[in-house]
């Protein structure tokens, strides 16, 4: 939301009456990548500049080279901003040194490979969390893993908001018996979700994102030692939103740590070895191309109320950030909502693609209703969207 207002978005000069004193709270910023992260940080020095608006950037899995951009780019390196764990302080030294995980590097094989092992965990009474990196891999593992169906649930980007909600109130229920045994999961489950597995099989990912799925198995480190089981090859393609060197070198230096336990010391450090040179090549233009954005740079000097641009397009698509679309299968309960003027169940009813997911979509742009539809998605409420053209196979529902 920001962006948008940086961007000058629709309704940008609207956005700027909320922002004079106001506090921001950037919560699990390692989610955005390169290009995503250079504009969300010229456009917080920016608002910090004209309103003296207060930002908080609050993350457990923070690299060093990154700390270092935020402080010297919005603080002016001010090193006094920070605050993290100290191990000199005792209640920081027991929560560093704490050990929660056992971790088993699956060199060679996909979580599909391990099915007859999470099966056997589930029978045999343990929670457990698989986390993969798209939502057609969750789907199909909801299929092929043979458990009670009452007792799985999925959560991905696929679903609705008004979907997502109902998930998360099942899964992070107070009562024990609500919750289910199974959790298939993509990135979603790394976000602010206090959830507590036994057990995980995680496809390998960027260290910042694996060291958020493991924070939820044994959260609080009063089990005994959780496994944790990290698979080598992902099912599907990640090469629209992983980078492929930062996959690599996350790989080779966890596969160092197989068969030991961890702490959150050894993760920290785990973290730091991979990004040791920060950003890479590619993601340094990208950094540096988001920081000298035009429209954000030229923002005090550009003013035309009025004047709007399509910032989807512009910004969402260079960086490969997931858009919001209607359904085919939606769009009667979406008009009734509207209709109803109950504009924002009406939103909740939008699912996320990537652009790459929308180019191969047959779909076209509602003005009216400011709205993306997609013709040939549906929408299942056990398993999100999913093309008509592949039918969902009779067990998932």
């Amino acid at each position: 939301q920001i962006l948008k207002t940086s961007l000058k978005g629709k309704g940008w000069e609207l956005a700027l009456y909320d922002y004079k004193n106001a506090l921001f709270i950037i919560d699990e910023f390692h989610t955005y990548n390169a290009l995503l992260t250079g504009m969300l940080l010229a456009s917080i020095k920016l608002f910090r500049k004209m309103f003296n608006a207060r930002f908080f950037f609050m993350s457990a899995t923070i690299p060093e080279f990154m700390l270092k951009n935020i402080i010297e780019v919005v603080f002016d390196g001010d090193e006094s901003k920070l605050r993290k764990p100290n191990p000199a302080i005792d209640s920081d030294k027991e929560v560093l040194d704490r050990k929660r995980h056992i971790l088993h590097c699956q060199k060679g094989q996909t979580i599909k490979d391990k099915i007859h092992l999470i099966e056997e965990c589930l029978h045999g009474g343990k929670s457990v969390l698989v986390v993969v990196n798209n939502v057609k891999t969750a789907q199909g593992l909801f299929r092929d893993i043979h458990f009670d169906p009452d007792n799985v649930a999925l959560l991905h980007s696929g679903f609705h908001k008004r979907g997502r909600i109902e998930i998360e109130k099942r899964i992070t229920s107070k009562i024990s018996e609500e919750r289910p045994q199974l959790l298939i999961a993509t990135q979603a489950v790394e976000v602010s979700l206090d959830i507590d597995y036994d057990i995980a099989f995680i496809e390998n990912a960027p260290i910042d994102a694996l060291i958020q799925r493991l924070g939820r198995v044994n959260r609080a480190g009063k089990k005994e030692l959780a496994s944790i089981y990290l698979f080598e090859d992902i099912i599907g393609n990640t090469k629209y939103f992983y980078d492929q060197e930062v996959l690599s070198d996350t790989w080779k230096t966890l596969l160092n740590l197989d068969g030991h336990e961890l702490s959150e010391n050894d993760l920290v450090s785990a973290c730091n070895q991979v990004y040791k040179n920060g950003y890479n090549d590619n993601q340094r233009r990208d950094y540096e191309l988001g920081l000298r954005n035009s429209t954000i740079n030229q923002f005090e000097t550009d003013w035309i109320a009025g004047d709007w641009k399509d910032w989807i397009e512009d910004v969402l698509e260079q960086s490969n950030q997931k858009i919001e679309v209607l359904c085919k299968s939606l769009i009667d309960e979406f008009e009734g909502l509207r209709n109803e003027k109950r504009f924002i169940e009406a939103n909740q009813l939008l699912v996320q693609v990537y652009p790459y997911e929308l180019r191969e979509t047959n779909y076209s742009k509602d003005l009216r209703k400011n709205v993306i539809v997609a013709f040939d998605l549906k929408y299942e409420d056990k398993v999100g969207y999913v093309k008509e053209k592949e039918p969902v196979d009779d067990r998932l529902l």
